[in-house]
């Protein structure tokens, strides 16, 4: 194989390399870089034509031609060398910053919106679709239940509430869910007793809480009637 031949195999190789390094990093973006890369090409062409046309026979010749050679194969794998320096910075900093580690709270921001703009039902679909993604999320269970109790859809809100309660890993969590649950099942007569059983149930399990005091106090004003 030629010189020329081995040259251009490792510039199309080196090309290869940086333009995926320039897409993953979005570098093709910056102006300067595609004219850069058009001006290698045509070095490219120039060198081609030299050497296919043996002008870089000589000692002088040879000389010149490896040193082009070597600057546009230098220019061409330099965007690949940068995004490998620049990638192994980020790690570095990731790992120093504990950004891996840290925990992001999950967002309902488009929901949110729906729901600002009185779009209870849109509102509801995306915490149904979000509930589809995550098994586990408690939180949007909850707001699921509230959607569905603005809508005038208590039965469903009730479900929610309960599915929610029963994933929840956390006590407080729970207990929290269940006094929400308890006002939804004291609104209707025909689940009045068993709002009043689970208001029972946390002021026997929570003695010495603030939730025991909230449950007693509740549980008195529902037996004044008010």
């Amino acid at each position: 194989m030629s010189g020329v031949a081995w040259f251009c195999l490792a510039w199309v190789y080196s090309a290869v390399l940086s333009w995926i390094a320039l897409r993953k990093r979005d570098w093709l973006s910056i102006p300067w870089v595609k004219p850069l890369g058009l001006l290698g090409f045509l070095v490219l062409a120039v060198f081609m034509i030299q050497g296919f046309r043996g002008n870089s026979s000589g000692a002088y010749g040879t000389a010149f031609f490896l040193g082009v050679g070597s600057l546009v194969l230098a220019i061409t794998f330099a965007p690949f060398m940068v995004f490998l320096v620049a990638e192994s910075f980020d790690i570095f900093h990731r790992w120093g910053s504990g950004i891996d580690s840290m925990r992001v709270e999950k967002s309902y921001d488009l929901a949110e919106k729906r729901q600002y703009e009185g779009d209870w039902e849109g509102a509801l679909a995306l915490y149904r679709d979000e509930v589809q993604r995550d098994g586990k999320d408690v939180e949007v269970r909850r707001r699921a239940g509230e959607a569905a109790r603005k809508l005038g859809r208590r039965d469903e809100s009730i479900r929610w509430f309960r599915d929610a309660i029963r994933i929840s890993g956390k006590e407080e969590t729970a207990v929290t869910l269940s006094f929400r649950l308890s006002e939804l099942l004291l609104e209707e007569a025909v689940d009045r007793e068993e709002g009043v059983r689970l208001l029972e149930k946390i002021s026997r399990e929570k003695v010495g809480t603030n939730f025991e005091k909230y449950a007693r106090e509740r549980l008195e004003r529902i037996r004044e009637g008010t």
